[in-house]
């Protein structure tokens, strides 16, 4: 869903997924219980947020006036609303797909 080989994208999910299961209690014996998948999802979106979005152009209010970047905002929206998260997600898979076929591409011509 979300390219994963970003190692500080991979430790704050891992860091969020750690924090959870100690609020939730699911340490000790229920450690290997799965999260639910949504939570897996706001963890997934928060990282995001974090620390894949650097940047973002036309997104906008109802009434058309630029929204400006800021990490907390991204992050916010990203948590609250379902739409954004799935439209920004599908974005990053879309780029990392795009990544991969990229350096396939240069890699057969090198």
């Amino acid at each position: 869903m979300v390219p994963s080989s970003h190692p500080d994208f991979t430790k704050r999910v891992r860091e969020l997924e750690r924090i959870y299961r100690h609020k939730h209690g699911l340490t000790g014996r229920n450690a290997d219980k799965p999260l639910p998948p949504a939570v897996i999802e706001l963890h997934m979106a928060q990282a995001v947020g974090e620390i894949l979005i650097r940047d973002w152009r036309n997104v906008e209010q109802q009434d058309g006036t630029p929204i400006p970047f800021e990490h907390d905002l991204a992050t916010t929206l990203l948590r609250d609303i379902f739409e954004f998260r799935a439209d920004i997600l599908d974005l990053v898979s879309a780029d990392g797909e795009q990544s991969a076929e990229e350096q396939e591409t240069l890699q057969g011509n090198s």
